[in-house]
């Protein structure tokens, strides 16, 4: 074998990501991350969480490093382990931005007759006109921005579904299967087989490939009235929500259906070491010493928990007494019962209140925002279903009106 494989990073993974990431820290999140770094040793200082003295100089040594460091001239030496950009972006495109009436731009430039668009668009159940008229004719957001969205929903979705899958199978077990989405397997009686999830996996993937197959339709056109955003377009684009109709209510009837296994998950947490961080953290709260030396502590217990297939539950007391010891020079303060409750997976969760954080209180928090929001997204959708309710009455009422010759 490679003698380069031994050593981290390798010279293949160095040239293929490590590299390639540090060009594209160096031409863009450089300066954002420094912000970044400067504004979190002001917040750590101003809760209390950093010494004065010590988060002078850290924040000193940051300007320094900053000044000093012509990120521009760096090349990829091995030296940076790993660069993690953490990006999040929403999509927040709503119905009300593509519910605009088109009619009355005529070809492009309106008419010299005084007709009323606004007029026409509240009697179709707009929210509003597109107002300018070469847009009207010309954009084609209501299948960009539409599509766009699906596509997105689609694989965030597909990628719930793929972990469902997972979290589901024989030899994971972490999700109970109701029966009804249940297909025994013809070979292994003992295997159940939760095969509607794969129809969802699939459903989702030609979903999203057909809302971005209507995108990619609109790559290379002219900005002008034409056909390639009708007919042919707009009936291969019912495709997509047809699949979707079909898979939505099944993906919400599974998730209302299943459970967790918890015995097989507090094993998995247990065997896996998932909890590591959070005695790391103990230990520099308990023994008031830095996180490195911490961590060392922690990740010689997991390799030697590891290596004897413990899980953390089986953890002995002497050999973390002893592994301390090793570590610091001095023996613990902590005592059992806190190194019990510190791998605790019920104690990880619960010290994490952070807003965001799975703690009951955070997690409170965060439910309620999102029962807020849906409660908006609902109000909202019903207040176009009225309008539209409300412009059909009143466009049937005009029209009996004046076929009856009333003014």
């Amino acid at each position: 074998m490679n003698s380069d494989y031994d050593t981290f990073p390798a010279q293949v993974y160095a040239d293929s990501v490590l590299a390639p990431d540090l060009d594209i820290y160096k031409q863009h999140f450089s300066a954002p991350l420094h912000a970044i770094n400067l504004a979190h040793g002001v917040m750590l200082a101003e809760q209390g969480l950093l010494q004065p003295a010590d988060s002078a100089a850290i924040l000193a040594a940051l300007l320094k490093i900053d000044n000093d460091r012509a990120w521009e001239d760096q090349e990829f030496d091995g030296s940076f382990e790993d660069l993690f950009f953490l990006i999040e972006q929403e999509l927040g495109r709503q119905l009300e931005d593509v519910n605009k009436c088109p009619m009355g731009a005529a070809a492009i430039t309106t008419s010299g007759f005084d007709l009323d668009r606004d007029r026409v668009a509240a009697l179709l159940g707009f929210s509003g006109i597109v107002e300018n008229s070469y847009g009207a004719i010309a954009n084609v957001d209501y299948i960009t921005g539409s599509y766009g969205a699906i596509r997105l929903g689609c694989i965030h979705l597909g990628r719930l579904v793929q972990d469902l899958v997972t979290w589901t199978g024989f030899e994971v077990s972490q999700i109970d299967v109701a029966d009804g989405f249940v297909q025994i397997s013809s070979i292994m009686p003992q295997k159940r087989n939760p095969v509607p999830l794969e129809h969802l996996r699939l459903k989702l993937s030609l979903a999203g490939g057909g809302a971005d197959q209507i995108v990619q339709t609109m790559h290379n056109t002219p900005f002008a009235d034409m056909n390639d955003s009708e007919r042919e377009t707009q009936a291969t684009g019912f495709e997509v929500f047809d699949r979707l109709d079909h898979a939505l209510p099944l993906l919400a009837s599974f998730v209302e259906a299943m459970k967790t296994n918890q015995p097989s998950i507090n094993q998995r947490i247990q065997k896996s070491m998932a909890t590591i961080t959070e005695l790391a953290d103990t230990i520099v709260r308990s023994e008031k010493i830095g996180f490195r030396p911490a961590h060392h502590v922690a990740s010689k217990l997991a390799r030697a928990a590891l290596s004897s297939g413990m899980g953390f539950d089986e953890l002995p007391w002497d050999l973390f007494a002893q592994t301390f010891e090793e570590v610091t020079g001095r023996k613990p303060d902590m005592d059992k019962e806190l190194l019990t409750r510190a791998t605790s997976p019920q104690n990880f969760v619960a010290v994490r209140e952070m807003a965001g954080g799975p703690g009951p209180g955070a997690l409170r928090q965060s439910l309620d925002g999102y029962a807020g929001r849906l409660a908006s997204l609902k109000t909202g959708m019903d207040d176009i279903h009225k309008r539209i309710k409300q412009a059909d009455e009143a466009r049937a009422h005009a029209v009996s009106g004046l076929i009856a010759g009333e003014t």
